[in-house]
């Protein structure tokens, strides 16, 4: 009989699943063939049974054909098989491969196959054995893959393993050469000191024994001579020698002070040297920790960055985007035209006017924005100085402030910002008179002068009463040059050892405004992380804002977008902002392409609906005139929401309509 059907034959006579056949197993077997009671003791004997009462395989395989041969037991074998399943039949074809899948799912599949097979459909039963039979392929492929992915996991576990141990053994072995090199060192100064302290101790031992034997000549000398004047001679001798004895006993005592006080040294400096032992270790250690985090953060932070320039660079693509399809799709009316262009910033360049027909529908909207932007103003929220406009007039005199005043006038445009209307007239779709095209002229961006040549007094305006307070805060990351900024503004100096601000500074400055004084508060707050949250209280207290960064750091300019969404986030409603590019003394020392370029800073700030200016605060160049620009579109905007307001007011206190009624 072949293997397999031993081994069915085994497991059908092993009813407990112990892996042997126990007498009472075989007992039972027996009695379900019809063997006699008498024979079954015998025929367990002879296959072999071990001193414990059971049958393993091996000694069922090899006697089985010897007990078949004497009592016939090729029906034995072959009655169970007769009684076998189709299923089993199938497992047997695909050699017993269903033992890869789950309990659950082969009783299943059993289940499933047995009820085929009841159908009578040989081409359904076939198509589901083809079924089972992938099934069971890819399980044991799924197994093999699993069997390799684990081989080679413990391979590369114990390849990192292994180039750890080199690496500790590398660390351990410099590390004891620098022990061992230090050792010799303080042992060779050591013996050297040790040399010249014993030298010198000969010399004066030798010197020594030189004075006692010339005393001992001496001696024996005035022994020999009885004369008075060689006795006076030996005494006075005897007392040189005396003398010299004793210097020489000092000057011993001062060596071995001088060996103890070595011996001191060196007991500090072998203590040193095990703190420095140690404290090498420690910095060992420290150094293998930084080495494994730089990897990892090197490796973070080349994805970020490669992530970071991808979405600037996406954003950008949908900033154009959208201001190319707004400008395309929707066009104004010559009127609506000039007086949304009256009221565009002076760097702005992208068009964004809501018409006369929208005003009605939208003046709900408006009455409560008002109404929110007069609680902020008035609820103060601890943070910002409770100034307003007229009550500030009084305090803008005070010593701490420093008054100057600067005169602007009417303009008179260059050359290339009248070609730049022209081609913005020529572009348009209605026509416009030569008169409303200077009117869209004058307020279209361009780079003011904010010192004519000759001021008129027609120009100047005397109000009479205090002058207008108007809020501005300078924001941008720290080391953008804020504080030599506001230096330059308020004192006309620059200081290469400014200290860097901490939390906020103010200074009130002076000027003229289109020809009226105004006074303007100047806030310089921190670019540090840990003062955001005050930056953002005084943007909900200010009228405009001074957004710096440096033109030779690329990420003070990429932070810039982080400083729009602040202020956007502070703000429910537009706020004038003006983006300076600072420190431009410093472009030409640098290689190019390493600064920001104007370009890219007029396209941030178009993008943003914001002025744009360029400066220099050490060399003192549109300092004063980007604040004067700010200046104007503040006042504008301070002008059409009281305007606004005043509406709305009106609007409100309208008296209530009647009905047909009367009632």
């Amino acid at each position: 009989m072949d293997r397999p059907s031993l081994e069915r034959l085994f497991s059908a006579c092993d009813i407990n699943r112990s892996g042997v056949i126990e007498y009472e197993d075989f007992t039972v077997v027996c009695r379900e063939l019809n063997v006699p009671d008498d024979e079954i003791k015998t025929l367990f004997n002879k296959f072999g049974a071990s001193a414990d009462g059971c049958i393993n395989y091996s000694k069922f395989s090899s006697r089985f054909q010897e007990v078949s041969e004497t009592l016939d037991l090729a029906s034995f074998g072959a009655s169970p098989q007769s009684q076998w399943s189709p299923w089993d039949e199938f497992q047997t074809r695909i050699d017993d491969a269903t033992g890869l899948l789950s309990g659950r799912l082969c009783d299943q599949l059993a289940e499933l196959y047995q009820a085929i097979y009841s159908t009578s459909e040989p081409l359904l039963l076939q198509q589901y054995e083809g079924l089972v039979d992938a099934l069971v392929s890819e399980s044991k492929e799924r197994r093999l893959e699993r069997e390799q992915m684990e081989t080679s996991f413990r391979r590369t576990e114990d390849l990192n393993t292994s180039q750890l141990t080199e690496l500790e053994e590398d660390m351990q072995q410099q590390l004891s050469r620098v022990v061992d090199r230090v050792r010799e060192e303080e042992h060779k100064k050591m013996e050297g000191v040790m040399d010249t302290l014993q030298r010198r101790h000969d010399n004066e031992v030798a010197d020594l024994h030189t004075a006692v034997d010339r005393l001992l000549k001496c001696q024996d000398e005035s022994e020999l001579n009885n004369s008075r004047q060689d006795v006076d001679k030996l005494h006075h001798k005897i007392c040189e020698v005396t003398l010299e004895n004793e210097q020489l006993r000092t000057s011993l005592v001062k060596a071995q002070t001088n060996i103890s006080i070595l011996q001191v040294e060196m007991d500090k400096l072998k203590n040193m040297y095990a703190d420095q032992k140690l404290q090498h270790e420690r910095e060992s250690d420290d150094l293998k920790k930084m080495v494994i985090e730089y990897q990892s953060y090197s490796s973070h932070t080349e994805i970020l960055q490669v992530m970071n320039k991808k979405l600037y660079d996406s954003n950008d693509d949908l900033h154009s985007a959208l201001v190319n399809d707004v400008a395309s799709s929707k066009r104004l009316s010559p009127d609506n035209e000039i007086a949304a262009r009256r009221m565009k910033p002076v760097r702005q360049s992208t068009l964004i006017n809501s018409g006369g027909e929208n005003t009605a529908v939208d003046s709900s909207k408006r009455t409560y924005s008002h109404v929110a932007s007069w609680a902020d103003r008035y609820l103060d929220s601890g943070v910002s100085l409770p100034m307003d406009a007229e009550s500030s007039g009084s305090e803008s005199d005070s010593d701490v402030s420093t008054e100057t005043v600067h005169h602007s006038y009417s303009y008179v445009p260059s050359d290339i910002e009248i070609s730049d209307v022209k081609s913005e007239v020529s572009r348009s779709t209605l026509s416009v008179s030569p008169r409303k095209a200077l009117a869209i002229a004058s307020s279209i961006r361009r780079r003011l002068s904010a010192f004519p040549i000759k001021p008129t007094e027609a120009d100047m305006v005397d109000t009479g009463g205090p002058a207008p307070m108007y809020r501005l805060v300078l924001a941008g990351d720290a080391g953008s040059g804020k504080s030599s900024f506001l230096l330059r503004l308020s004192l006309n100096e620059f200081r290469g050892d400014i200290q860097t601000t901490l939390g906020v500074d103010f200074q009130i400055k002076k000027m003229l405004v289109d020809g009226e004084k105004t006074n303007l508060q100047i806030w310089d707050t921190a670019g540090q992380e840990r003062f955001r949250s005050i930056a953002r209280s005084y943007f909900r207290k200010a009228h405009g804002v001074l957004l710096l960064y440096d033109v030779t750091s690329e990420s003070s300019f990429l932070n810039v977008r982080e400083w729009m969404g602040e202020i956007q986030e502070s703000r429910d409603e537009q706020l004038p902002m003006c983006v300076i590019g600072n420190k431009v003394d410093l472009r030409e020392d640098r290689p190019e392409g390493s600064c920001v370029s104007t370009v890219d800073g007029e396209r941030l700030a178009r993008t943003y609906n914001a002025l744009f200016c360029e400066t220099s605060a050490k060399a003192g160049t549109n300092v004063v005139e980007a604040v004067l620009h700010l200046a104007r579109e503040v006042k504008k905007n301070v002008k059409l929401r009281r305007q606004s307001e005043s509406q709305v007011k009106l609007s409100l206190s309208g008296p209530k309509k009647a009905n047909c009624c009367r009632l």
